[in-house]
């Protein structure tokens, strides 16, 4: 087991793992404990598509992943980045990362 550090801040070089025992197609946060997918689709989906996109993808030949939440996503932005970048720590492992930003919540 890993043992999540939410109260430290570990440095940029151990914050993330890549995990050989998913074909290096996931990371592990070890200030968090949570598992990404290292190369995440960057298609804009629905919200009921992607949860459903989720369910079926197979990472490192794993399945039952989930559509994470807005403070899962938000433990990874690193404050010390500038606001207009992607505001990922330097030095972290995922690909094809993109910067998006979600248009706004019209009642739906």
């Amino acid at each position: 087991g890993v043992t999540q550090n939410w109260d430290k801040n570990l440095p940029s070089d151990s914050r993330f793992t890549v995990l050989p025992s998913f074909n290096n197609e996931a990371v592990r946060d070890n200030e968090t404990g949570l598992v990404w997918e290292r190369s995440p689709d960057v298609s804009r989906r629905t919200w009921v598509n992607a949860v459903r996109g989720c369910w079926l993808i197979s990472v490192g030949g794993r399945m039952g992943w989930h559509l994470p939440t807005i403070e899962e996503l938000a433990s990874l932005v690193d404050p010390a980045v500038a606001a207009s970048g992607l505001a990922l720590p330097p030095g972290n492992p995922f690909q094809s990362v993109q910067q998006y930003s979600c248009p706004a919540n019209n009642g739906l």
